[in-house]
């Protein structure tokens, strides 16, 4: 069942964005598909509302297949009422959009809206409808309206709306549908057909195949009258079907979806691709759908479902509750949360629970915190209150954002656990669910630790719980900011879930690898473990909760080199993206205010600051929000010309904590601009360890303007030179974009003291030129930039023009319009203008 269950994106089957395929025995409803041609086309919004059974689904199947534009399919389920959930599946569906060979422009099918539910559609589906990405023409279909604000749509005229009228069977089509089923009508038997049954399409289709060959059902009375008529229709059209068919649906009927992988372990049969296809060839309510690279999905027909499992409940209420238990086990492993339903069906509380605390991880890693909390608040005592399941309660509303919920439960597993025990599997679970609940750092690193000795020293700790209790500790290491362990961590992490078929989460582990290879200094090694393309890839399919992580990773490589416009881009990107609790969506939002404000650039610093307000205000889980978020306003008020302020700000949430080396390095930073060069240096002294290349040269160059400013110029030179080995190897200019006017004059002076690194001299003084404002420097060329840069160095004419590849006429030729640009005449005067103050 893995791979007919493929995702698209995590938790979001590809059968679900697949367009249903159309029956054999679909008939033309050229009225209908004329309507909807008209409702799509007029409005930006059309909306199919019908209670069960007129064909929703079939109608907009037909119609989708002649349109001409690209057309996107979502179909809701369950689990869809956890606005997470719903999301992701929203972001998914958009993206297949965007990857049709039409491009973005053209119209999503969301099926089901029913299923979203008032919560849901209240926090996205919603504000999805209000403002689709740009381009797209919706098309909702459900039983009900779950609160996507129709009459605000209605009355400004942006949705048209199509009801079970509109959908209900003429007496024509009655006639249609009766020759393809086999079943021909005359004029008056079609008219009465549709008087008795209102032209409810499913009642229409149910009743010609319950009929013997030429026979009008003559006794069926209008569907209004009868509550259960499509069961009691339903079990007329079995004893039409061939038995071993008839036996094969009333069984299958407990699932709603199916593959015939599936229908085999279910009944254990050999035959349910031929018995599934032998349902549809009979014209049995029933979609198709194409799965590539693997075997088709089906579904039922809602109605024909439950009146499968109404009629088997009746008729065999013990069979019906051992397929739930078998289809309990054959999902377990594909969907855990949609198996453990089908047990608590099968009055098997002890499988439910089971199935539970051996997948609770996965689930809770994907973002559906809310679904795994909602299962194990079905379950009945005492399996309610297993301290393993109470632990796992515990990290799902912490995750939801409950934090006085979560601490009532962990509390009651601190009460209920034995002391003294020796460590077994309840220990890891209640190890691995404490690390979603804890805060503080410290704590937070004592339970990593003691996670991992216990996937170490307890035996048989192996499969899909080992491979995401792995990627846990390694996520856990790197929200504490220690990317050494972090990184062989979340390599076998990868490679466990890969081998379990946790794509999604391989995905996840590795892309937090990238990050931790970031952190750790090596910009150019977790690009190439990206790849070129990941940050789009991560944007169109990679899980909300976490955010778009390699949008992030991206912003933090361009901030530290240097790159500010790129690094806010990228930021926004992943900001833009959203995310769970502790998701790199919040991350992004403070260190966009901090590139924003490298870029000196009023309107990015205004988009950027209401970004901040939307960051929690406490540490979560180990990441200390308020730091990072007085970091950040640090940074915008110094840029604002506030240095009081500023430095005021840094003063309540900067302690030195070694902990925090990237904050502190910034705040550093800020604190120096500030004119607070006491406490920049209180910080720089106090980072200590083996900081990574990057933060260790910004806290050297401001070192090295401190001893310039002492008059030790030989140690000034020393610490400069320093700073330029450390930024060397990844071409790193930011720690010398500074804004001091010192450091011009300390780097153009640096080539006649001595160095190793003339080139990145020459890169960090054209960087400098380029920001300081000065309109006569802004007019030059980016090849007069280029010649502007070298002229610092210790470098001859000939040897310039050579470095950049030109003849020394040439050289001489836009040397000369340096110089009239720059308003000087010589070589020297235009080393002078590069020395101008940087304009804070």
């Amino acid at each position: 069942m893995q791979s007919a269950r493929a995702a698209v994106a995590p938790g979001v089957p590809a059968y679900l964005v697949t367009r249903p395929t159309p029956g054999s025995r679909d008939v033309d409803r050229d009225g209908l598909r004329a309507r909807l041609n008209r409702a799509v086309n007029g409005q930006r919004v059309c909306v199919l509302l019908a209670p069960a059974g007129y064909g929703k689904t079939s109608a907009l199947t037909a119609w989708a297949g002649g349109e001409d534009r690209a057309v996107a399919w979502l179909t809701l389920t369950e689990p869809d009422h956890h606005p997470e959930h719903l999301a992701r599946g929203l972001a998914a569906a958009v993206a297949e959009l965007a990857r049709s060979v039409r491009g973005p422009h053209g119209v999503l099918v969301v099926d089901d809206i029913h299923f979203a539910g008032a919560m849901a559609a209240r926090a996205v589906l919603r504000p999805f409808v209000e403002d689709p990405p740009h381009g797209i023409h919706l098309v909702l279909a459900g039983r009900s309206d779950p609160g996507i604000g129709l009459p605000r749509l209605l009355a400004g005229g942006e949705v048209a709306v199509l009801d079970a009228g509109d959908l209900s069977f003429t007496p024509e089509e009655v006639q249609e549908v009766g020759r393809t089923l086999g079943a021909p009508l005359s004029t008056d038997q079609a008219a009465a057909l549709q008087t008795l049954t209102g032209g409810w399409p499913v009642a229409v289709r149910l009743a010609l195949m319950a009929a013997s060959p030429n026979e009008l059902p003559v006794d069926l009375v209008p569907s209004s009258q009868i509550p259960n008529l499509p069961e009691y229709l339903f079990e007329s059209v079995l004893a039409e079907l061939p038995h071993t068919l008839a036996e094969f649906v009333l069984q299958a009927c407990v699932c709603d979806w199916l593959t015939a992988t599936l229908a085999d372990e279910l009944l254990d049969r050999s035959d349910g691709a031929a018995l599934l296809e032998g349902a549809v060839a009979a014209g049995l309510p029933i979609e198709r759908r194409e799965s590539p690279a693997s075997e088709p999905v089906y579904r039922w027909h809602p109605l024909m479902a439950a009146s499968g499992r109404a009629l088997l409940q009746r008729r065999d209420p013990h069979r019906l509750r051992a397929l739930e238990g078998r289809a309990a086990q054959a999902l377990a492993s594909t969907d855990p949360v949609e198996a453990a339903g089908h047990a608590l069906k099968a009055r098997d509380p002890a499988l439910a629970s089971a199935l539970v605390r051996s997948q609770w991880l996965a689930a809770v890693l994907r973002g559906d915190s809310a679904l795994v909390e909602e299962l194990c608040g079905r379950l009945p005592v005492p399996y309610s209150d297993d301290p393993e399941i109470l632990a796992i309660r515990a990290a799902c509303l912490r995750n939801s954002g409950e934090p006085e919920r979560a601490g009532e439960l962990a509390r009651r597993v601190r009460d209920t656990v034995p002391a003294g025990a020796e460590p077994g599997m309840v220990d890891l679970t209640l190890s691995l669910a404490r690390m979603f609940v804890i805060d503080t750092g410290a704590e937070l690193a004592a339970e990593a630790a003691r996670a991992r000795s216990l996937l170490a020293d307890i035996p048989g700790v192996s499969g899909p719980l080992r491979a995401c209790a792995l990627l846990l500790v390694g996520w856990t290491e790197l929200r504490l900011r220690n990317p050494r362990s972090a990184i062989p961590v979340l390599r076998e992490a990868t490679a466990s879930c890969r081998a379990e078929g946790l794509d999604d989460l391989a995905g996840r582990a590795r892309a937090n690898e990238s990050f931790a290879l970031a952190f750790g200094g090596d910009f150019r090694g977790a690009q190439a473990h990206m790849g070129t393309a990941a940050p789009e890839q991560g944007t169109a399919a990679w899980r909300r909760a976490d955010g778009a992580i390699e949008w992030f990773t991206t912003g933090w490589i361009r901030f530290w080199t240097g790159d500010a416009v790129a690094a806010t881009d990228a930021f926004q990107r992943a900001a833009d993206q959203g995310g769970g609790l502790v998701s790199y969506a919040d991350l992004a939002r403070c260190w966009l205010a901090d590139a924003a404000v490298d870029t000196a650039d009023p309107a990015r610093i205004e988009r950027a600051r209401p970004e901040l307000d939307l960051v929690a205000d406490t540490t979560i889980q180990g990441l200390p929000w308020p730091v990072y978020k007085g970091v950040a306003r640090a940074g915008l008020a110094m840029v604002q010309g506030r240095p009081e302020v500023a430095a005021g700000l840094l003063d309540e949430v900067i302690t030195g904590d070694p902990q925090l080396p990237a904050a502190n390095v910034l705040a550093a930073q800020v604190y120096w601009q500030c004119g607070e060069a006491a406490k920049a240096l209180a910080l720089t002294a106090g980072l200590g360890g083996e900081l990574p290349r990057y933060l260790r040269a910004g806290a050297v160059v401001i070192e090295a303007l401190a001893a310039h400013r002492r008059g030790e110029r030989d140690r000034a030179h020393d610490l400069v030179e320093q700073a330029l080995a450390a930024c060397a190897p990844e071409e790193l200019v930011r720690p010398f974009l500074l804004r001091d006017p010192d450091l011009t004059g300390l780097l153009a002076e640096h080539p006649a003291w001595g160095t190793h690194h003339e080139e990145l001299v020459a890169t960090c003084l054209a960087r400098r030129a380029g920001g300081t404002g000065d309109h006569a420097v802004g007019v030059l060329t980016a090849r007069e930039r280029q010649i502007l840069s070298q002229l610092p160095t210790t470098m001859t004419t000939e040897e310039i023009a050579a470095e950049l590849h030109i003849t020394t006429n040439t050289l001489k030729t836009h040397l000369k319009s340096v110089y009239r640009k720059l308003g000087v005449a010589n070589r020297r005067e235009a080393v002078a203008a590069l020395r101008r103050p940087v304009r804070p």
